[in-house]
């Protein structure tokens, strides 16, 4: 009697799961799946001061250019001031590129940041460049001391 009740309960539990399987084909479509917005930022090869420079940035989704974003503002600001609270909004050129003008007027390191918005994602990359010679030199040696060596023991 004992095994005839074992056996009763194992089958229940199979067929209980057999019906749980059997509702999950194709759940994957039932829950929202997350659009990955990415930003490619373009620079200037070299930025001078005293020129009007355009900054890009090209938006895609799963390789998807031409993205329809909610808001792309830019950020930009020297590497002694505070950010920026005030951004500037970007001009929309199509295809998913979207741009700024600016001009500087003095040589240094900035910094450059995109916040955008597209399909529910949100992303805000930073990146550092530098203006005039002198602020290209001091830009190669915070790379090298960024990615120079310690001293220690490789592991």
């Amino acid at each position: 009697m004992k095994g005839t009740a074992r056996i009763i309960l194992t089958l229940a539990c199979v067929w209980l799961l057999q019906g749980c399987s059997a509702a999950s084909e194709g759940v994957e479509h039932k829950y929202k799946q997350e659009q990955v917005l990415m930003i490619d930022i373009r620079m200037p090869e070299t930025v001078e001061t005293d020129q009007s420079q355009t900054f890009q940035v090209l938006l895609s989704d799963h390789g998807r250019q031409a993205v329809e974003a909610d808001y792309v503002r830019f950020a930009v600001w020297g590497k002694d001031e505070s950010k920026p609270e005030q951004l500037m909004d970007a001009v929309k050129e199509g295809n998913g590129v979207y741009s700024i003008k600016r001009k500087f007027d003095e040589e240094g390191i900035y910094y450059l940041q995109v916040y955008a918005a597209a399909n529910g994602s949100e992303v805000m990359p930073t990146r550092r460049f530098a203006v005039g010679d002198v602020a290209v030199e001091a830009e190669e040696e915070q790379d090298e001391a960024d990615h120079g060596h310690s001293g220690g023991a490789h592991h």
